[in-house]
């Protein structure tokens, strides 16, 4: 018993449903440049599960204000990797 991410593919989108009560519940994820919207909601939740954050037990506020950290750490490490990707590519350092 837990949260599962049920996956819509033709409108790209996803959402968090509690399985033990049969509830969607937290943001609707939608696909992106970067990820799909499953690989946004399965991330977020092993993110959240990782630093032992029980989402259904938040608020909404609480919820939203995790997803929006989760999203910055995310964008960092984008960042930082395609920095990566093209400094190899380029042959340069970093700046």
């Amino acid at each position: 018993m837990g949260i599962e991410v049920l996956f819509d593919s033709e409108k790209e989108e996803a959402v968090f449903v509690d399985n033990t009560v049969g509830v969607a519940f937290g943001p609707v994820f939608h696909s992106s440049v970067m990820r799909e919207a499953d690989e946004w909601a399965e991330g977020f939740l092993a993110w959240a599960t990782g630093r032992s954050i029980e989402l259904r037990l938040l608020t909404d506020r609480e919820l939203s204000d995790r997803w929006m950290e989760y999203r910055g750490e995310m964008r960092e490490k984008d960042r930082a990797d395609y920095l990566d990707r093209r400094c190899k590519e380029t042959g340069l350092g970093h700046f």
